[in-house]
């Protein structure tokens, strides 16, 4: 029997990365991949690791590609952004609304 190979994706209903953010996330293998799982990004702009460059080179990529992706930059925060995130007035909403069985209907189709 064959073992069926699963993209990253298939196991993440939703990701809320925190500066946390490569370069190379914003390759095409990496986009097409993960496009369709609604992402939201939280950037420091004040960080050096990643950069706030970084994060944004990133978010063009995914946005450029239709991807569902929301960008959120506090420009007076370093690396620790967590505890503004969880202020956020959408950031549990966005968590609890991110499940199979509520997918993102693409280009206004619901079937």
């Amino acid at each position: 029997m064959k073992r069926r190979k699963f993209l990253q994706s298939s196991f993440i209903a939703a990701s809320v990365p925190m500066s946390g953010v490569s370069i190379g996330y914003k390759d095409d293998s990496v986009v097409d991949k993960l496009k369709y799982t609604p992402l939201w990004l939280f950037q420091g702009g004040k960080d050096g690791s990643p950069a706030p460059s970084t994060a944004q080179q990133v978010r063009d990529a995914f946005l450029n590609a239709g991807g569902n992706f929301t960008y959120t930059e506090y420009p007076d925060l370093g690396h620790g952004v967590w505890d503004r995130v969880w202020t956020e007035p959408g950031f549990y909403p966005f968590l609890l609304n991110a499940y199979a069985a509520n997918p993102w209907p693409l280009n206004g189709r619901t079937e």
